[in-house]
């Protein structure tokens, strides 16, 4: 898979929703080779990344992770960005209505 991976054009939006999903199914097998890149994709402030790679750092992630999705989402949102946009805030709340709802009584 790693060497599918690396043979994939990155350059493209399609070719970095399937190092993602790549990426995604590595880690579910205990490999995190692809956090960094999938990090990479997620802080490129000159274009929208994936939403598999923003639910990838939201999963996989750690603080500095879900601060930076925080801090780009309120950017997106005084920019008036809508959910249906390609923007990080649209796939981080995409991945929130993903997670199990949890019974708080």
């Amino acid at each position: 898979m790693k060497r599918w991976a690396k043979a994939i054009r990155r350059d493209d939006r399609a070719g970095q929703e399937q190092v993602a999903a790549i990426a995604e199914e590595l880690t579910r097998r205990g490999d995190l080779t692809f956090l960094p890149e999938m990090r990479q994709m997620v802080r490129n402030m000159e274009r929208a990344p994936p939403e598999s790679a923003v639910w990838f750092v939201l999963n996989w992630g750690d603080a500095e992770d879900y601060h930076h999705v925080l801090v780009r989402s309120k950017q997106e949102i005084v920019a008036h960005a809508k959910l249906g946009d390609a923007c990080v805030w649209g796939a981080a709340m995409g991945d929130l209505e993903r997670l199990p709802k949890i019974n708080h009584n």
